[in-house]
């Protein structure tokens, strides 16, 4: 009659000649294994929440995030025909400039403006009207950077013959490789009560 056990004399014994314990496989392939399929799904989840929402108190327009402020009033215009109806009247605008988009942000005491224009003008003239026309007007342009193909003017308004603190608002002229137009992007940070 067949049995499943093994005459007790080929049973393997202890060291104190009783019958071993048969050896049990380490947990250790559990971890091996299993850890890096559980990042794998954790980080698969995290990054499909995050793809899908967004922070609570952001402001979306023309779908993209502008604002952490829900509050913010904020208006953007990919093909607008005119400036904002609060842009500065006393703010320069070279005859000539075609205006290509248009974002406007009022977020706590700040008033944002970021206008983008092309032109066939040269980046130079661009640039002189610029330095030129913000000086007349009373604003101070204090500072001009040059790095690869840009012209950056940065400048302030002061408000009573003060600057208000904040941001300072720049303005930035290339040549846009795509097209041969000069671009021309202005972004203007003026305290709200203005």
């Amino acid at each position: 009659m067949p049995t499943d056990t093994l005459p007790e004399s080929s049973q393997p014994t202890g060291s104190s000649g009783t019958a071993a314990e048969p050896k049990r496989r380490s947990g250790r392939w559990i971890l091996a294994i299993g850890l890096p399929i559980v990042t794998i799904v954790i980080g698969t989840a995290v990054l499909v929440l995050n793809l899908f929402t967004k922070p609570v108190g952001t402001k979306v327009v023309g779908g993209v995030t502008w604002s952490a402020n829900p509050d913010a009033q904020i208006t953007y215009d990919q093909h607008p025909t005119a400036l904002p109806q609060q842009f500065p009247a006393d703010f320069p605008v070279m005859a000539g400039l075609s205006i290509s988009s248009t974002f406007h942000k009022i977020d706590g005491p700040l008033n944002t403006y970021t206008i983008s224009w092309t032109t066939s003008a040269d980046p130079a003239a661009v640039a002189g009207f610029y330095l030129q026309q913000l000086t007349t007007k009373g604003w101070q342009p204090e500072d001009v950077l040059n790095p690869d193909d840009t012209e950056s003017i940065f400048f302030d308004y002061p408000v009573n013959g003060v600057i208000a603190p904040g941001p300072r608002s720049s303005i930035d002229i290339y040549t846009n490789e795509d097209t041969g137009l000069t671009g021309v992007d202005l972004t203007l940070n003026l305290p709200k009560s203005l």
